[in-house]
């Protein structure tokens, strides 16, 4: 594996590790919609 694709799995891990923060505790659609960090509808 190159370094290159080492940072892209890197980066994609960090992303997914930061999304969990925002949508921890959103149990529902309704939670979800309410979220304004991450409902953009």
């Amino acid at each position: 594996m190159t370094n290159k694709e080492k940072k892209y799995l890197s980066d994609m891990n960090t992303a997914i590790a930061r999304l969990r923060i925002h949508i921890k505790g959103i149990d529902s659609e309704e939670d979800y919609v309410k979220n304004i960090t991450v409902f953009k509808g």
